[in-house]
């Protein structure tokens, strides 16, 4: 008989979805259900409702929509702005962060306890730490979450980089937060999966070490497409959402992609991701794109002269990079944005340490086809051999087994 392993997540696993960890999910549920019984039980919206056919290879499938739906629009935002008052007074009256009680639904986790009743569950599998919150209400023998990033760590950087009295405060409240529900949540897991060394490094400081385990994520490397390359262009990708990408954008248009331009003037800048700061959407800069989120970016990306990932604040595996990677596509990043990938610098990727480095990477790249193409080469065959979809199946099943064993 098959073991039946629980998978917990805030987001319904899609192939076709522009979240990473949804696609990443996916596909590791589509080769976990072939060695496994797997039950996925998800937050979603309702257009996600529209995808459940994609989750056909899932033993069962049991999406939750977190908030109720008014047809009167007006009575839906009033509801919507309560529930978000009532989810900052539970952040200041009660020991959890902010983003803990957001994620908070009773009728998810009574759809969690309701599920113990008729199933037996070998594994259950949290996807980061705001799932976690719900560990008490499944009944299993083995609990495992994994944390797509850290987010006290990321917390702890932006209060660092601030100069406000008061915005450091708050970060250092959120910061304090963080680290106590963490300290209470992880008692009651018997593993802690981290995508990088980074971050099983940072959690080390607050549960034992043996606890954690990395494991780096696959994705799905398809043949390459190649169509016509856009000259002399810089694509940068990121889910706006995300204050790290605001972060990173922000700086590279400010302060480095102006130098860029006095040494190649003909460069232009392609930004892909919903929701970009309205201060460069409304008068973009000279040479600047903002084209939105692109349904077939494997494509597209190929279009791409270099992939630029300028993270300067972050924690996590960075799939974009990977992606770019995949695609044959030259990247240049910073520190923050190579944790978790073991790729050679100046061979596979460029990891450039300050603004200027930055700077001489891109132009060595976009001044020199011979190289670009190598490190493109070379980046796609690091991808294959190191973050397959097929690998990083291995490293769970060899995970689930060991822990059963033991």
């Amino acid at each position: 008989m098959k073991r039946k392993i629980l998978f917990v997540t805030p987001h319904l696993p899609d192939e076709q979805s522009g979240h990473a960890g949804s696609v990443l999910i996916y596909r590791e549920i589509e080769k976990l259900n072939q060695d496994y019984d797997v039950t996925l039980v998800s937050l979603c919206t309702r257009s996600e409702l529209s995808h459940l056919n994609r989750l056909s290879h899932c033993s069962q499938v049991l999406p939750v929509i977190p908030r109720k739906r008014f047809k009167n629009i007006a009575v839906s935002k009033t509801w919507n702005f309560i529930l978000e008052i009532w989810n900052w007074l539970r952040f200041f009256l009660r020991n959890e962060p902010y983003w803990i009680s957001k994620y908070y639904f009773p009728h998810f986790a009574e759809e969690l306890t309701q599920l113990n009743k008729s199933n037996d569950i070998d594994i259950a599998i949290f996807e980061s730490s705001i799932m976690a919150q719900y560990v008490h209400n499944v009944k299993a023998k083995i609990k495992i979450v994994r944390e797509h990033e850290i987010p006290f760590k990321m917390i702890e950087e932006y209060q660092n980089r601030t100069r406000s009295f008061f915005q450091r405060k708050y970060w250092k409240f959120q910061h304090q937060k963080w680290i106590r529900y963490f300290e209470n949540i992880y008692k009651h897991f018997d593993k802690i999966v981290t995508l990088t060394d980074e971050d099983k490094s940072v959690l080390s400081q607050i549960v034992k070490s043996d606890k954690i385990t990395t494991m780096p994520p696959g994705i799905v490397i398809n043949p390459l497409t190649k169509p016509s390359k856009i000259q002399n262009s810089l694509f940068f990708m990121g889910a706006f959402n995300r204050r790290a990408n605001r972060v990173a954008l922000n700086n590279f248009i400010g302060n480095i992609f102006p130098k860029i331009l006095e040494k190649l003037p003909d460069t232009e800048l392609w930004i892909i991701g919903n929701k970009p700061p309205a201060r460069f959407t409304k008068t973009p800069p000279d040479g600047v794109n903002f084209i939105g989120f692109i349904d077939e970016i494997e494509e597209f990306l190929e279009k791409g002269s270099v992939f630029i990932a300028p993270i300067l604040v972050g924690s996590g595996l960075k799939m974009k990079i990977l992606h770019a990677m995949a695609r044959a596509l030259p990247v240049v990043t910073t520190k923050v944005g190579s944790e978790g990938i073991s790729a050679q610098n100046e061979k596979d990727l460029i990891i450039a340490k300050d603004d200027d480095a930055f700077i001489n990477g891109i132009v060595s790249l976009l001044s020199n086809e011979k190289k670009r193409a190598k490190m493109g080469k070379n980046a796609r065959k690091f991808v294959q051999n190191m973050h397959s979809v097929e690998a990083d199946t291995t490293r769970w099943i060899d995970l689930i087994e060991q822990l059963c064993r033991e």
